[in-house]
């Protein structure tokens, strides 16, 4: 009997520790909480989730649980959970704002909110959100503070420093303050260094700030201090991309006209603006694509569709005249060959090859990035563009010759299979065929980095 009564004690201690390793989360009612919040001090975590959101489960299961999770939100919050469509969950999550799921709250004993987050977060990101949530704790009595200094109409350049610093620090980037600091700012802080975090920061379309930054572009470039320059049209060009996606998302046309505009300028002042793949991955943003594509985009998204049908054809000729399809393939099956070539050379040594192999792969990098988003961006836009219409011969014959052109452009599994299912949907299944039967022969010839090969095989096999 004391054995088995041993046995239930380790087991409910077990389960004591088990429980402890994550976010122990507090029962009772909202004024409970509420008022352990009060008692403690502590802010309150809530989770808001409802019944049908996996994303939910996902997180209540792989993240909450996690020790390091529940070491720091037990320590630093009162956590809590509400089902957003049960009991006083519905009125707290409409008090709240709340709309999608999981929405994560981290409210003051009184009530005010510090901070908020969307969507499943990994056990790194989470704890990230509580450090912020923590920090904006203590920064909410002075950014309170001045916040009645702004409405009451202070714009003094040092406290709009401040008060924007302020913002930043709390997590809200941007806005209206962040406009107003930098139309204080001379020609000199806007092009300093030191300030292109600011310009970044920025969430507000002002025309007659894009233009001052364009003509600022303009003048370091015949400045000749290359340094600067490059940091200076970087920062601007990541500035130009929050306001392209902003009138893009808002369709805001002639936002979006102005901002065109003001690209083709960049572009005109240096080469590398317009269309520098790895650097609009890399943050710089829709800027840094084919101005084309950008406008494209714009039209697509907000319905434009016979200006996008007039464009969208324009541009696929454009590209297909200035770079054949055939050209395309027979370049990059030349280059592929002749790095084939030199690695299989017995009398070059292994330093050598190493050199090549590294300039080679740089190369390819640089190049593929940009093919990749062109090449993408229009194969999305294909469907788009034909619609649900049945096409006679004459449109069939572009319909797959642009789709040719895209693959050739950028020769990727992730890109030629879906490729092939819209031919074998035209019944072109001899191209389908000759397409990914030429993508075997180059993957086998580049050596399959990425593992590609099996599944181009298995497409065909199918076919």
């Amino acid at each position: 009997m004391k054995r088995i009564l041993f046995i239930c004690m380790i087991c409910a201690l077990s389960v004591q520790l088990a429980g402890a390793q994550g976010i122990q989360f507090f029962k009772g009612s909202w004024n409970d909480v509420m008022a352990e919040a009060k008692s403690t001090g502590k802010p309150v975590f809530i989770d808001v989730y409802t019944s049908w959101c996996m994303p939910c489960k996902k997180m209540a299961k792989e993240t909450f649980t996690q020790k390091e999770i529940g070491d720091y939100f037990n320590v630093h919050f009162v956590n809590y959970q509400i089902d957003a469509e049960k009991g006083e969950g519905i009125s707290i999550a409409r008090q709240y704002k709340v709309t999608a799921y999981p929405t994560c709250l981290f409210v003051l004993p009184n009530g005010k909110l510090v901070h908020t987050f969307l969507g499943f977060q990994t056990v790194k990101q989470l704890l990230k959100q509580g450090q912020q949530a923590v920090k904006n704790a203590m920064l909410l009595p002075d950014l309170e503070k001045m916040d009645k200094e702004y409405q009451a109409g202070n714009r003094d350049k040092n406290f709009l420093m401040a008060y924007c610093g302020k913002r930043k620090d709390f997590g809200q980037k941007g806005g209206q303050p962040l406009n107003e600091l930098l139309q204080q700012f001379s020609d000199e802080e806007l092009g300093n260094v030191e300030y292109a975090e600011w310009l970044k920061s920025s969430t507000i379309y002002d025309k007659e700030l894009v233009d001052r930054l364009v003509r600022l572009v303009e003048a370091m470039k015949a400045a000749g201090d290359k340094k600067a320059f490059v940091k200076f049209d970087n920062t601007v060009m990541a500035t130009l991309s929050t306001y392209l996606n902003d009138a893009i998302d808002n369709n805001r046309r002639q936002q979006f006209d102005h901002l065109f505009a003001s690209k083709e300028r960049l572009d005109a002042i240096d080469v590398s603006n317009r269309n520098n793949g790895m650097l609009a991955s890399m943050g710089g943003g829709i800027s840094y694509t084919p101005k084309e594509l950008i406008r494209l985009t714009f039209l697509r998204k907000n319905n434009y569709v016979s200006e996008f049908r007039h464009d969208y054809a324009d541009y696929m000729a454009k590209i297909m005249r200035e770079s054949p399809t055939d050209s395309l393939l027979l370049r990059s099956n030349a280059e592929a060959q002749a790095h084939y070539d030199f690695m299989n050379d017995a009398s070059i040594s292994k330093e050598e090859k190493n050199s090549q192999d590294q300039s080679y792969g740089f190369l390819k990098l640089l190049t593929s990035v940009s093919a990749q988003l062109e090449a993408g961006s229009l194969f999305s836009s294909w469907d788009y563009y034909w619609g649900n219409r049945e096409l006679d011969a004459a449109q069939k014959h572009t319909a797959v010759a642009w789709l040719k052109h895209l693959y050739a452009t950028w020769r990727n599994a992730d890109l030629a299979l879906p490729i092939a299912d819209k031919l074998l949907e035209l019944g072109q299944t001899a191209e389908a065929k000759l397409m990914l039967q030429d993508l075997v022969n180059y993957l086998k010839l580049t050596g399959d980095e990425d593992k590609q090969l099996n599944k181009v095989l298995e497409k065909l096999k199918k076919l």
